[in-house]
């Protein structure tokens, strides 16, 4: 049986900068990519 696991990422809010949510992007679609589903919620 072949299970994926999901991650959430809550990103808080990134007014002033737009580093951390950019780095919260590039481990999501890392993880896409290897077959893992991810949500990232920002608010």
């Amino acid at each position: 049986m072949n299970q994926r696991s999901h991650g959430c990422f809550l990103t808080g809010t990134l007014n002033a900068m737009a580093g951390p949510k950019r780095m919260t992007e590039v481990i999501a679609n890392a993880l896409a990519e290897s077959g893992h589903t991810s949500s990232i919620l920002s608010p």
